[in-house]
């Protein structure tokens, strides 16, 4: 709908085109002029930080509570754009202003970073800066449904992606609460020992393998790399992310 913008009309010099004003949050804003529609109450304004125009009700000017949803409140990264989502909901956080809110927490927040360092260089892509295009993109990746029936999914960056540090559509996904916590305790590097008789052992640490099963490391390293076949009747090879992710045997140290 096409609304009608006066720019001269009978006001206080404060309420004519021009004039500056200071929300309590989003900073300052600009009249551009009142709304033709017959009350008198409305009024056209440009935020001068963010350059977003709106309409608002003049009688917030005097109490600073115009908002503006590009303003980056959320640890100075975050806004909530313009659309129909809404991180609250009769007073209480949605689920979805949860989610999105302690996203950019654990990336963000220093206070959080203090007891949890692991997250000091995560960071969430641009897009998911706004509250809009993260509950749009949120439908979209995996687990959703599961998360929107059961309160234990969480949204995770490390299943599809090991060691990814950019929350994003592509490298997101719901799981279970906890099953992060497994995939972060998984070891980075793991490696699959196979003797003569075809007997599996994984394991961690190539000394401490040597020394058990009476080999010499250099030998599992040489066939590791490749330099050479094998090694006293055994075959060696190092695992893939997705490999270790799917070991139920014991690792060894």
């Amino acid at each position: 709908i096409t609304m009608k913008i006066k720019t001269s009309y009978k006001s206080p010099k404060e309420r004519q085109p021009g004039a500056i004003w200071e929300s309590n949050r989003c900073g300052k804003f600009e009249i551009i002029g009142k709304v033709d529609d017959g009350t008198g109450k409305y009024y056209k304004i440009k935020f001068l930080n963010t350059g977003h125009e709106c309409i608002a009700n003049g009688s917030a000017f005097k109490t600073g509570t115009v908002r503006d949803p590009m303003a980056r409140l959320a640890f100075g990264i975050g806004y909530l754009g313009v659309g129909p989502d809404k991180p609250t909901k009769d007073g209480k956080i949605t689920r979805e202003g949860h989610l999105w809110y302690n996203m950019l927490e654990r990336c963000y927040c220093d206070k959080y970073h203090e007891n949890t360092p692991t997250y000091k260089d995560c960071f969430v892509c641009e897009r998911w800066h706004c509250f809009q295009y993260f509950c749009e993109d949120i439908k979209k990746i995996k687990g959703y449904n599961d998360w929107i029936s059961n309160n234990k999914y969480v949204l995770d960056k490390d299943k599809i992606c090991e060691g990814n540090r950019e929350y994003c559509i592509d490298k997101c996904c719901f799981i279970l609460n906890g099953e992060n916590t497994i995939l972060s305790n998984k070891p980075k590097n793991v490696y699959l020992g196979i003797d003569k008789l075809g007997n599996k052992f994984y394991f961690k640490n190539q000394r401490t393998f040597a020394e058990k099963f009476n080999l010499e490391r250099r030998g599992i390293s040489s066939v590791i790399s490749g330099k050479q076949n094998t090694h006293r009747g055994w075959t060696f090879r190092k695992l893939s992310i997705e490999e270790i992710n799917n070991i139920t045997e014991i690792i060894l140290d």
